[in-house]
């Protein structure tokens, strides 16, 4: 199909995309609002809304399985927290300190959900949602930034990190 624009805001001021489970929505990070914050707006264009009205720098939104909550990372007087929030900006709360970038799924056995996120430094963790909890944390060198995803039954986790100065590779755990 062809690609359809449904933002218009000036300047380089629109990136970190998600789309909701539902595709009805998109959620992403705009500087419009002089900082960086997390909008979201409906995919046939209507309905743009800033949901994230702070001095905090915000960024990388991602959906919850049931897209009722939206996860980002917030950076907070030099600290980095994982804040959720429901769709409509309401409820906005820290789940967990440290930095969020990567994916939301429901547990293989449907008894909650997980995030897994690179931690910003050298690593990833696996966060337990619901018990607002680090499941384990994964020293990979060169994976401190990457944006790690599960596969879709939960089972396997894909990161890119960065082997040698020159070389990047995908890891699978």
């Amino acid at each position: 199909s062809t690609p359809r624009q449904i933002t218009a805001i000036g300047g380089d001021a629109v990136t970190h995309s998600s789309l909701s489970p539902d595709g009805t929505r998109v959620a992403f990070v705009s500087f419009a609002g002089g900082n960086a914050s997390i909008w979201s707006q409906n995919v046939d264009g209507s309905e743009l809304r800033q949901l994230t009205k702070d001095d905090a720098a915000d960024s990388w939104p991602v959906w919850s399985p049931d897209g009722r909550r939206i996860v980002y990372t917030s950076t907070r007087n030099g600290t980095q927290e994982t804040r959720v929030m429901a769709p409509d900006g309401t409820g906005n709360e820290k789940l967990i300190d440290g930095f969020f970038r990567g994916d939301w799924i429901e547990r293989p056995d449907g008894t909650g959900t997980w995030i897994v996120t690179s931690d910003g430094n050298r690593g990833m963790r696996l966060i337990d949602v619901e018990e607002r909890r680090v499941i384990w944390e994964k020293r990979l060198p060169g994976a401190g930034l990457s944006f790690p995803v599960f596969s879709p039954d939960a089972r396997r986790i894909s990161a890119t990190f960065q082997e040698t100065r020159d070389r990047y590779a995908i890891q699978v755990l």
